[in-house]
């Protein structure tokens, strides 16, 4: 019999070489990323702490975000009543989410949704910053349509409810060097 050379640069070799190459990496990046999730998630977490500190005016340069949040209240408000709610955990609950969810979510009528949402939760946490046993501030989540994304924020307002003491953004898509500016020290 005779003996058949074998070709490198075959299309079935190049394929098979290929294929093979895509299987063994989608696999590396598969599993980093389920490694990684756990870290992302905390990441996310401390940043958002960070930023309530930040509106809040308590946030420290290198303090420890985690004692730091420790003097933070959060609670959750029932938008429909007004009153403070434990149906929902606070830590856990994501209002983009929860708009869209028949059960969580209310559609806002045209006439009053000035921000371009559509819909929006039924329910709302606060983060109250208190001096002894009167609260100092109110941290309040925000969110509305920029030009190019969905903004989401805190605002920081008095005891009076009518006093912004701050007001910081930490998601949004707008434009580098135009609508990033609501990031910047002189904006805010």
């Amino acid at each position: 019999p005779e003996k058949k050379d074998f070709d490198r640069d075959s299309i079935s070799n190049t394929l098979m070489v290929a294929v093979g190459l895509s299987l063994v990496c989608s696999v590396i990046v598969s599993s980093a990323a389920i490694v990684l999730k756990p870290i992302q998630e905390k990441n996310e977490e401390e940043f958002r702490q960070q930023i309530i500190l930040d509106v809040a005016g308590l946030m420290e340069p290198g303090g420890n975000i985690e004692e730091l949040f420790g003097a933070i209240e959060p609670r959750m408000v029932n938008l429909e009543s007004g009153d403070y709610d434990d149906a929902v955990d606070v830590a856990t609950f994501d209002a983009l989410i929860a708009a869209g969810d028949p059960e969580l979510g209310v559609a806002i009528p045209d006439d009053l949704d000035i921000a371009g949402i559509g819909r929006r939760a039924k329910y709302a946490p606060v983060y109250l910053v208190r001096d002894g046993d009167t609260v100092d501030q109110l941290i309040l989540p925000v969110y509305g349509k920029g030009l190019w994304s969905t903004m989401l924020g805190y605002l920081s307002v008095a005891p009076d409810g009518t006093t912004i003491k701050g007001l910081r953004f930490y998601a949004h898509a707008e434009t580098p060097g135009l609508g990033d500016q609501i990031d910047k020290e002189p904006w805010r």
